[in-house]
């Protein structure tokens, strides 16, 4: 089949799809040094910007891809959706090309919150919007270790068809066991700082004494926020901005600090935690509840905490949150993969690399060998790691880069059921209703 490659970044549709023979007949990627890396990997000069392209002027395809940003959608932004001015209307040019050379398949990929985003009226706009031009939809959530790679990345995949998809099987989850062995390499990497190994070390000294003292507190199931250590600020009925600043000012901020002297909001708020600083009435549960679970932590074991927390005074918030994902009870943070990322230290168990993102963080780290994933161990994780990158490119550029790319294999495993599929003779039969009935 003849496929378009749109939003293409490293190419994961590509690459997936031109393993089953299918050829490429057209790109878009607006990202300049994206887009040459894709003219070097693939031959084809992508158009940088879909949005000003007349849909007459693509090339008849069988498949369209699409992995069209995710920014409005994910619950880590504003989540401003389809409205969104700057990323919100891209499935509406999506909609406009599909409507004018009616492709047999669409493939979407995008964050599995745009399943909820809205309450879920986000994505039935969507599925209504498709179903309006002729096109039945199927969706499903998979992730590269569900196929053997050993990277935790869940993503929402889009099947739409011009014929019913009621005998369409996405890609069975092999549940192999993963480890992140298998894709590490030989290549020269660059060492933690020894500022983020005494970080580490003294949260690892942190799991220890809570393995000692835990009592009835058999599991650190959620994420430490030390900064709430001592504090007594509202967040319950009210948050800090909500309340009388002389009565804030009789409480204490993060990690206990005083803050009697605080005269205006711009002085309580550098000795609040960033997250309690929003000018909101009220805090989500969620957050709440974090909140809540670490001071009563704190409060039951301030006894060993209070002595141990003196050393977090000196650093930055990234290394004052903590989300410990691994047995503590039989393995250390070096045995485990270590992700330092704007929201805190994330450790996780070796047998999957926690997912890739583009902003805020950095390569996993690899415990044992106190030393960040090299850029192609990075790619292996997307099953591009044959790709070729010129050796100019910054870090940030390309961990961006692989942050915002499709697994290779995850697309590799869907085209070979919409080979399958598309193989299948179907009728439709017109009675009252519609009846479909597979005729092999």
């Amino acid at each position: 089949m003849k496929f378009v490659d749109l939003y293409a970044g490293l190419g994961g549709f590509h690459v997936g799809l031109a393993q089953e023979g299918n050829e490429c007949v057209y790109a878009s990627e607006i990202n300049t040094e994206l887009n040459e890396i894709y003219q070097k990997n693939f031959g084809i000069k992508p158009n940088e910007d879909i949005t000003k392209v007349n849909p007459e002027e693509i090339p008849n395809h069988d498949i369209l891809c699409a992995g069209f940003p995710c920014q409005p959608f994910s619950k880590a932004g504003k989540q401003l959706g389809l409205e969104c001015s700057e990323n919100g209307k891209h499935v509406f040019k999506i909609l406009e090309i599909a409507k004018i050379k009616k492709p047999k398949f669409i493939l979407l990929e995008n964050v599995p919150h745009l399943l909820q985003h809205n309450r879920g009226k986000t994505f039935g706009k969507i599925r209504k919007e498709f179903r309006m031009i002729g096109y039945d939809l199927s969706y499903q959530i998979l992730s590269p270790n569900d196929f053997g790679i050993p990277h935790l990345r869940q993503r929402l995949f889009i099947l739409l068809s011009t014929n019913p998809l009621d005998f369409f099987e996405w890609p069975k989850k092999e549940n192999k066991p993963t480890h992140i062995k298998s894709i590490l390499g030989k290549e020269k990497s660059e060492k933690i700082s020894k500022n983020l190994e005494f970080a580490l070390e003294k949260w690892q000294e942190f799991t220890f004494n809570y393995k000692d003292h835990k009592n009835s507190w058999n599991k650190l199931g959620f994420p430490i926020w030390a900064m709430e250590f001592g504090a007594t600020y509202p967040y319950v009925f009210d948050t800090p901005w909500n309340v009388e600043k002389t009565k804030l000012s009789k409480t204490k901020g993060l990690l206990g600090l005083s803050m009697t002297d605080c005269k205006d909001w711009n002085d309580f708020k550098n000795k609040l935690p960033a997250y309690a600083i929003e000018e909101k009435k009220t805090f989500p549960e969620w957050k709440i509840r974090f909140i809540s679970n670490n001071r009563l932590l704190y409060n039951n074991h301030n006894f060993w905490i209070k002595p141990w927390m003196k050393w977090l005074y000196d650093f930055d918030a990234t290394l004052q949150k903590f989300e410990p994902n691994f047995d503590i009870n039989n393995t250390s943070i070096w045995d485990n993969i270590i992700q330092s990322r704007s929201s805190g230290l994330r450790v996780k168990r070796p047998d999957c690399a926690p997912s890739l993102v583009s902003i805020g963080s950095t390569s996993p780290i690899i415990g044992w060998e106190k030393r960040y994933m090299t850029k192609l161990e990075c790619f292996n994780l997307q099953s591009l790691g044959h790709l070729k990158f010129k050796p100019t490119n910054s870090k940030t550029s390309w961990s961006h880069a692989i942050g915002n790319a499709v697994s290779a294999k995850v697309t590799n495993k869907i085209t070979k059921k919409i080979l399958e599929f598309s193989s299948k003779k179907i009728k439709i039969i017109k009675d009252n209703s519609y009846l479909i009935k597979e005729i092999a």
